[in-house]
C-alpha cells in the first residue's frame, strides 16, 4: 500500500491530519513486521540454520532483495509520517487548527 501526501494538505482539518497520521503509523507497523520476518529468515539461513544447497543461496538472494524492497517501502512511509507531523507542528506554531 503506497501512501501519498494529499495535494490539499494545508486545507485538511486537524482531525483529517490525525487520521492520516494514524493510517501511516499503522502501515509503518505492518511494513516493519514484514521486514522483521524477512530479516529473521535471513539471519536463520546465514547462521547455517538450514541445510545448505544450491537452493538456499537462491533463497538468501531472494530474501535479500525482498529486504531491500521492504526497507525502501518503509523509508517512504517514514517520509509521509514526517511530513504529516511537520504539518501538524506548523499549525501548532501558527496557532490555528
Amino acid at each position: 500500500m503506497a501512501l501519498d501526501i494529499p495535494s490539499d494538505l494545508p486545507s485538511l482539518t486537524e482531525r483529517e491530519i490525525g487520521e492520516l497520521i494514524n493510517g501511516a503509523l499503522k502501515e509503518e507497523r505492518r511494513i516493519s513486521d514484514r521486514r522483521r520476518r524477512v530479516q529473521d529468515r535471513l539471519d536463520f539461513l546465514r547462521s547455517g540454520g538450514a541445510v545448505t544447497s544450491d537452493g538456499s543461496t537462491e533463497l538468501v538472494d531472494k530474501l535479500t532483495a525482498d529486504e531491500r524492497e521492504v526497507s525502501e517501502e518503509r523509508r517512504q512511509v517514514h517520509v509521509v509520517i514526517d511530513l504529516l507531523y511537520a504539518e501538524r507542528t506548523r499549525r501548532g506554531r501558527r496557532g490555528d487548527g
